[in-house]
């Protein structure tokens, strides 16, 4: 399971597709659900740097935080 959630996670904080920004915005919400579902009830780490952010240039880590 950890690791299904981390390769989640990396896959996210990874997302550099040549797409438009709304198929981009649309991809990354999908994408933070998909990861929420991966690590709901369980203790988690987060790597990430200031560049991780969404369509709307609010940081990944506080659209984790908010979702959960």
């Amino acid at each position: 399971m950890f690791a299904k959630s981390f390769i989640s996670l990396l896959l996210l904080l990874c997302l550099c597709l040549p797409i438009s920004a709304t198929e981009r915005d649309d991809v990354i919400e999908a994408q933070l659900y998909q990861l929420m579902d991966n690590i709901k009830g369980k203790t988690v780490a987060m790597l990430t740097n200031p560049t991780s952010v969404d369509g709307k240039m609010q940081p990944l880590f506080d659209r984790i935080i908010s979702l959960s």
